[in-house]
């Protein structure tokens, strides 16, 4: 199963990349003679796999850096060619030591590492035999360079063929991908500016997160595709595990925005806006989420002009929106590899401080209000979305290294909710469920204090 597109060979062969069958592939070399598929820019016929043999451990990694340097491609093994036109499917064994063994002759010899999937394409009858693609998206980190000896090369490739880019299209490669760090940069703000827009801010405050895929994905807003991601959200308060263990998204209301859908509750009746919570999912897997923050969190005024913000509190909701919005640019959006990621404090009108409340539970050392300060600027990092929805202890680094600056604004060293290694310290956590959801979750639960 892949969530890469490429449709014009998908077009060409007349079924998706995850219906694709060897059968199909028959049927492509069988139109040989009256009407071939040819070798373009994106697209690369081998007979036989890339084996170890000092050519191969060249042209692999050169054959994979050119597709990412330039438009993105497949590269079908199994696939004899004759003048460049596909001629017969050749059955190949589909054993993973042999992905393996290719996966590892790209990762050692391209900088940097470029996104790219293996797919088998297995005969009906023996999913064992078939053919192997190798999917390329075109990158967003190009250029790629290949690791020859001591020496880097750049390839592209341009019709069917592959050559060494020159120096100034090497420069301007490099420039490219500056320029797309700044457009991320905007994109991040122009998501969160948008979000920010639609919370209420009297008399509450509200802690935001967005985030901006570096590869975009694409989500197609049809009346299906909406059940399906109401149903998907939902989860986020059913699930005793997903909901961290109490998550704050609430469905109460969906709206249709361009290349976005948006939930909110709580809406007041006078200007619409959200005072509870709120959450806006684009299309290219971008994300913003909000969550109302109390003004007066134990019940008195701490500082009436001021905004009382516990550390456990923004840990938790940053937990949560982080999950949320990787999990939306992954699975609705078919998004991978790194995203820009902030984290903010929205206060209600006319304020412009906070009081940072540093939470313990342990009797003799309460929870201590910090001096007010300016509400901090937003915390940002670049996070890896795979390693965000694969397993709970990336959820918690990247909510750590998400929150880092933020928490040092407000006069706090570190994220104390989480450890160097992944394990919540119970001592900063007011929720007494927790313990139970770490137990769930298989998390590491550590009664120290960082």
């Amino acid at each position: 199963m892949t969530t890469l597109r490429f449709p014009r060979f998908e077009r060409t062969l007349g079924v998706s990349l995850n219906e694709l069958k060897f059968e199909h592939l028959v049927q492509l070399a069988a139109r040989f003679t009256s009407d071939p598929v040819l070798e373009d820019f994106d697209l690369e016929f081998k007979e036989r796999v890339y084996d170890e043999n000092e050519k191969n451990r060249r042209e692999l990694p050169a054959d994979i850096a050119s597709m990412a340097n330039s438009q993105g491609g497949i590269i079908l093994l199994g696939i004899k060619a004759e003048n460049g036109a596909a001629k017969e499917a050749v059955e190949l064994p589909l054993t993973e030591a042999e992905v393996l063994r290719m996966t590892n002759m790209i990762l050692s010899a391209i900088s940097p590492p470029p996104r790219f999937e293996f797919l088998r394409v297995a005969k009906t009858t023996d999913p064992t035999k078939g053919c192997l693609a190798i999917l390329v998206p075109k990158s967003p980190d190009a250029p790629h360079a290949v690791r020859i000896e001591d020496n880097y090369r750049y390839y592209r490739r341009d019709s069917a063929a592959k050559r060494i880019i020159s120096e100034s299209e090497i420069a301007d490669a490099y420039r490219s991908r500056f320029r797309e760090s700044d457009n991320q940069a905007q994109r991040l703000q122009k998501v969160a500016s948008d979000g920010a827009s639609q919370l209420s801010r009297t008399g509450m405050g509200w802690f935001s997160m967005s985030l901006v895929p570096n590869n975009p994905g694409g989500m197609n807003l049809t009346n299906q595709s909406l059940q399906r991601l109401k149903s998907w959200i939902r989860t986020y308060t059913q699930d005793s595990v997903t909901r961290i263990p109490a998550f704050y998204v609430r469905t109460a209301h969906q709206r249709i925005g361009a290349r976005r859908v948006k939930f909110s509750a709580g809406r007041n009746n006078t200007d619409h806006l959200s005072e509870y919570s709120y959450a806006e999912l684009h299309t290219d897997g971008s994300g913003f989420y909000s969550y109302w923050l109390s003004q007066n969190p134990n019940g008195k005024n701490i500082e009436p002009q001021a905004l009382s913000v516990h550390d456990s509190c923004v840990t938790e909701l940053a937990l949560c929106g982080l999950r949320l919005l990787a999990d939306h640019a992954i699975g609705n959006a078919g998004c991978h590899g790194d995203a820009l990621v902030s984290a903010s404090i929205v206060l209600p009108k006319d304020m412009s401080n906070i009081i940072p409340i540093e939470f313990s539970s342990n009797d003799f050392s309460p929870s201590q209000p910090l001096d007010p300060i300016p509400c901090p600027d937003e915390s940002s990092a670049t996070v890896n979305l795979d390693e965000i929805v694969g397993s709970w202890r990336g959820t918690l680094l990247a909510t750590r290294l998400v929150l880092a600056d933020f928490m040092q604004a407000c006069g706090i060293p570190q994220c104390r909710q989480i450890s160097e290694l992944g394990e919540l310290n119970h001592q900063t956590w007011p929720n007494e469920g927790l313990q139970e959801w770490t137990q769930r979750a298989r998390l590491n639960f550590n009664n120290r204090r960082d």
